[in-house]
C-alpha cells in the first residue's frame, strides 16, 4: 500500500476521535493555573487552584484529593515562600526562620544579638470566613510577618527594609511566586502599611523590627473533608 494512502487512512481514523474527545485541562502559563478546555482548546469551566498538581499536559493528577488542607499546611507554605525570597540588596543576608532554620527560641523582640532578616510568622486565632457565604471549611486568620534587622548601621538597615517590603508583599500575595501556594490557601489579603519599630534595652538599641499585617484565608476541612 502506498505510504500516502496509509497516512490518509490514519488521519481518517484519528480525526473523529479528537472531535469527540472528553474535556481536559491545559496549564495556562500566564496565570499558572490548570484551566478546563474542550477538544479544540476552548475553556469550559472555572480555573483550578494554581497549586493543584498537573501532569505534563496540564491535567490535574488524582493525588490532588489526598493533599492535606489545614492551617498548619497553609502557614508552612507561607514560611517556605519567605525563606525562598532572594533579596535584591545586601544579598548575603537571606531570610531565616527560627522554626525551620534553627536559632534562638525566644521571640524576635527578646534576641539580644544583632541579627538580620530573621523572621517569624504569628497568628491570631482564626474565625469562620463568611465573606463569600458560609462554608464549614473556610477560615480567616489575622497574621503578622515580623522581620528583625540589625541596628549596627541604621542607614544600611533602612535600605534593606526599603528593598525587602515589595518582595515580601509579593511573596505573600502571589499564588505562585517564589513557590506555589499550598492547596489549603484560598487567598492572602495585601498587607497594610509596614510598621517599623526600634527595639531597645537598658544599653540602647538592639534591633529594628518590621511588621507586615495581613489576613490568610484558607481551608481546613478536618474530619469533614
Amino acid at each position: 500500500m502506498p505510504v500516502r494512502h496509509l497516512i490518509a487512512g490514519l488521519l481518517l481514523a484519528v480525526v473523529p476521535l479528537i472531535a469527540h474527545a472528553e474535556p481536559t485541562h491545559v496549564l495556562d502559563v500566564d496565570v499558572g493555573r490548570a484551566v478546563p478546555v474542550d477538544a479544540i482548546g476552548t475553556p469550559t469551566g472555572p480555573v483550578v487552584n494554581s497549586t493543584v498538581p498537573v501532569d505534563r499536559i496540564g491535567t490535574p493528577t488524582p493525588a490532588t484529593a489526598e493533599l492535606p488542607m489545614s492551617f498548619t499546611a497553609a502557614r508552612r507554605s507561607l514560611v517556605e515562600r519567605i525563606r525562598r525570597v532572594q533579596p535584591d540588596w545586601d544579598q548575603e543576608h537571606r531570610f531565616i526562620a527560627d522554626d525551620v532554620d534553627g536559632g534562638p527560641t525566644v521571640p524576635l523582640e527578646q534576641i539580644v544579638d544583632q541579627v538580620t532578616r530573621r523572621f517569624e510568622l504569628r497568628s491570631n486565632p482564626p474565625v469562620d470566613d463568611g465573606s463569600a457565604g458560609w462554608a464549614y471549611d473556610r477560615w480567616r486568620a489575622s497574621m503578622t510577618l515580623l522581620v528583625r534587622y540589625s541596628t549596627a548601621n541604621r542607614a544600611r538597615t533602612n535600605l534593606q527594609i526599603a528593598s525587602d517590603v515589595p518582595r515580601l508583599t509579593h511573596a505573600l500575595i502571589h499564588p505562585s511566586w517564589p513557590a506555589a501556594w499550598d492547596p489549603s490557601i484560598e487567598s492572602v489579603t495585601p498587607p497594610g502599611a509596614p510598621v517599623v519599630t526600634e527595639l531597645r534595652n537598658d544599653d540602647g538599641p538592639i534591633g529594628v523590627l518590621l511588621a507586615l499585617r495581613f489576613d490568610l484565608i484558607y481551608r481546613d476541612a478536618g474530619e469533614l473533608g
